[in-house]
């Protein structure tokens, strides 16, 4: 496996088979091997503004390893860097769990001295005060102390997620646009299954209306057979010429489907949308209040502006200078 001189206060080299071993070269001596790291992922470690922290954030503890055999060797002298790439110095330091350890005792104290003050009189007021502006000092500190991490976190991070979004917005393009003709297929299916469902109807209530109309005639002429031998000429011919209605069968035809696959993993459902056509006419339950706007407005004014429906108060803000 070819091995890559890096600049890290930790690792002196890294290699990759092309499929899913990482090798690592410690300083401190030892070889490893981890294990389920993709390519992608030892290029985002190799091209990392800092490898160490890239390292210990995204494989160290994260993937499997196992040592090399026979790596037992002394510590590699400092590798030679390469002259095409440059790093700034922010590898994670070796005394940083001490760092962290000291600012953590430190809040630890001050956290338990600030929940014991109860404000009663001025003097503990300026007690409680003094210990605002220490809290205050030291989140300063405790920012300092996180930073470097913080950064190279950051750095691999960014890496990371501009090489995941390089592979990931051709493949987003391409499910938009087949979402898109799968859904204008669906819609003109379900369009042409619709007309032909209302063709049908219509086919269906226009036989029955003519069944119904045939035997309203036969019944009408039956009736006016017996009028007739009956000697009621008249009755008779008001029989055929306004035979009783008679109600029509109508059978309603099957539905049909539109001419749609069904794939397995792929599912569709009907949502439905809106527009403002007219923002006048919408009733007061659908409009919320602009309370950004309303809270400027009385910050303006000092509340002294006076809106209907409206309460403004006062807030006391408690503040203080941080370094």
């Amino acid at each position: 496996m070819e091995m890559i001189n890096v600049q890290s206060s930790q690792i002196a080299q890294i290699g990759h088979d092309g499929q899913s071993t990482l090798r690592v070269l410690f300083r401190r001596g030892g070889l490893y091997d981890y294990q389920q790291v993709t390519s992608e992922e030892f290029e985002a470690l190799h091209n990392a503004a800092s490898i160490g922290s890239h390292f210990g954030s995204f494989i160290k503890g994260v993937k499997p390893f196992n040592k090399v055999e026979g790596s037992d060797f002394p510590k590699p002298e400092q590798s030679e860097r390469p002259a095409a790439r440059t790093f700034e110095p922010d590898d994670v330091p070796e005394n940083e769990n001490q760092e962290v350890e000291k600012v953590a005792q430190k809040t630890s104290l001050l956290v338990q001295n600030a929940t014991s003050i109860k404000v009663t009189d001025e003097t503990t007021q300026i007690h409680a005060s003094d210990t605002l502006l220490a809290i205050a000092a030291l989140a300063r500190e405790v920012q300092e102390t996180f930073k470097p991490m913080k950064d190279a976190a950051f750095k691999a991070h960014r890496t990371i997620c501009e090489q995941e979004k390089k592979h990931l917005e051709p493949l987003q393009r391409a499910e938009i646009s087949l979402k898109g003709e799968i859904s204008k297929f669906i819609t003109e299916q379900r369009r042409i299954a619709a007309e032909a469902e209302d063709e049908a109807r219509r086919i269906a209530q226009e036989k029955a209306d003519a069944e119904a109309k045939a035997e309203a005639e036969r019944l009408a002429i039956e009736d006016a057979i017996t009028l007739e031998s009956q000697g009621d000429l008249a009755a008779a011919q008001a029989v055929l010429e306004n035979p009783a209605p008679v109600t029509p069968n109508y059978i309603a035809p099957a539905p049909v489907a539109p001419a749609v696959a069904q794939v397995k993993g792929i599912s569709t459902r009907t949502d439905w949308d809106c527009r403002i056509v007219d923002e006048t006419l919408i009733p007061r339950e659908f409009m919320m209040p602009n309370e950004s706007a309303i809270r400027a407005v009385g910050k303006a004014t000092c509340g002294k502006i006076r809106i209907d429906g409206v309460e403004f108060f006062e807030k006391i803000i408690v503040a203080s200078r941080r370094g």
